[in-house]
């Protein structure tokens, strides 16, 4: 293959992708055109991404539940400490395995698929919850309703990404608000994968508009998909291959930093935090509920917390003390939001090829999930150890994320993704 000079942004646009058949000796080449087949933002695009975007709500509720119910629990069901904060991590737990399995099972049953077995197993996982009686049946459905939101944490933003154009793709992705998935189209791009060209062929007029020129962005994925598995293969071993580096260190830096901030524990414990600062844990729950942008403000937060409890603890200015952590836990929850929260699986869903995309988005939720149980299950000893030191831990940690994000990560705006996958297996490594 003819190697085609890149520029200094770590994933540039490639406008020619060459490589040399042995068996013909000619060259072929894969070109991506800035011509897009339409700007247009369709009925069914928005639909669908509501649709989908139902499982980044139920995330939510699920992220959000365990911090108000914290004293109800306790109490109704007699639950030890330590039991609730087995309840509490053992979402994670599932959301690792769920993890594991989702880009396996996206790839074969489809993205729409994903999500139906996702929503059976968080429908059965917090009924569950509701008819429990005692902390097994109360941690088997944690369980199920984490391993649900295994597959709708890689699933989701891989959906959207594949069915908007490179126009309206920021927009629709940075959107966090399931009978509809019946309604609403698989991916093209998985169908082409699948060689359903005829069927990737109506997704796309149904996503675009019957009367969009989609020629070329369906010769653009049936190129570059062909590209790709000639080139590279196809499954978990074309992981392992040196082309494929770049964009997985990205994608597990983005996947642990967004974890190690500490928003798993700080969500799941927001009543305790609350309480220990002098503040109605039902206000202040309230409160963020409602609130819920950039890693900066993260960090902002979390120092903003850590000062807090340390003028707390030198009983410094006692009367200000639980309106400052209030103040500290918006910003920390309203820059995560916009910031490390969505953004990571955003560019995690453009840079990473499609035909390595099952393996790799699997390897991205484990990540996530594993640095997000460790963060859960350990928030509480380390906040009773000190409750100030907690927090700088957490603003150094997203400190070094910004350093990260500046040096590695591209800008991804108004890039198709098969220039963008096609620029970083093209690539100087």
């Amino acid at each position: 293959m003819e190697e085609v000079e890149a520029a200094k942004s770590p994933l540039l646009f490639v406008n020619d992708i060459k490589h040399h058949d042995n068996n013909n000796g000619h060259v072929n080449a894969y070109n991506s055109s800035d011509a897009s087949s339409s700007s247009s933002v369709t009925f069914v695009v928005v639909f669908s991404a509501v649709v989908v975007y139902c499982g980044s709500f139920a995330l939510g509720n699920v992220i959000g539940y365990s911090s108000p119910a914290e004293s109800g629990i306790l109490n109704e069901l007699g639950l030890t400490l330590s039991e609730y904060s087995f309840f509490v991590s053992i979402f994670v737990i599932g959301s690792i395995i769920g993890g594991i399995w989702s880009g396996k099972v996206a790839d074969v049953i489809g993205r729409r698929g994903a999500l139906g077995v996702s929503n059976l197993s968080c429908i059965t996982g917090w009924l569950a919850i509701a008819f429990s009686q005692g902390p097994w049946c109360l941690d088997v459905g944690r369980f199920l309703v984490g391993y649900g939101m295994g597959y709708t944490m890689y699933t989701v933003p891989v959906y959207v990404a594949e069915i908007t154009s490179k126009d309206v793709r920021g927009i629709f992705m940075s959107v966090t608000p399931m009978l509809g998935l019946l309604f609403i189209p698989d991916s093209p791009r998985w169908l082409m994968k699948i060689n359903q060209v005829e069927k990737s062929q109506n997704a796309l007029y149904r996503l675009r508009g019957d009367k969009a020129d989609i020629s070329q962005e369906l010769a653009d994925i049936k190129d570059y998909l062909e590209y790709s598995k000639r080139t590279f293969g196809d499954g978990i071993l074309s992981l392992f291959q040196k082309k494929y580096a770049h964009c997985l260190i990205i994608g597990v830096g983005l996947m642990a930093f967004g974890q190690f901030g500490g928003i798993t524990g700080t969500s799941f414990y927001a009543s305790t935090i609350l309480d220990s600062a002098g503040f109605s844990s039902k206000i202040g729950s309230i409160v963020i509920g409602i609130s819920q942008m950039s890693a900066i403000g993260t960090c902002l937060g979390c120092v903003l917390l850590g000062l807090s409890f340390l003028l707390l603890n030198l009983q410094f200015g006692e009367e200000h003390i639980p309106v400052l952590v209030l103040a500290s836990l918006l910003v920390y929850f309203c820059c995560y939001g916009i910031g490390l929260e969505s953004i990571p699986w955003i560019i995690v869903s453009e840079i990473i090829p499609i035909n390595i995309k099952g393996p790799a988005g699997s390897i991205m939720i484990v990540v996530s999930s594993i640095s997000a149980w460790i963060v859960s299950y350990s928030f509480r000893f380390i906040f009773e150890w000190n409750s100030s030191g907690t927090f700088f831990i957490f603003a150094g940690i997203v400190g070094v994320s910004i350093l990260f994000i500046w040096k590695m990560v591209p800008e991804t705006k108004g890039r198709t993704l098969e220039e963008l996958q096609a620029s970083i297996t093209n690539s100087p490594q």
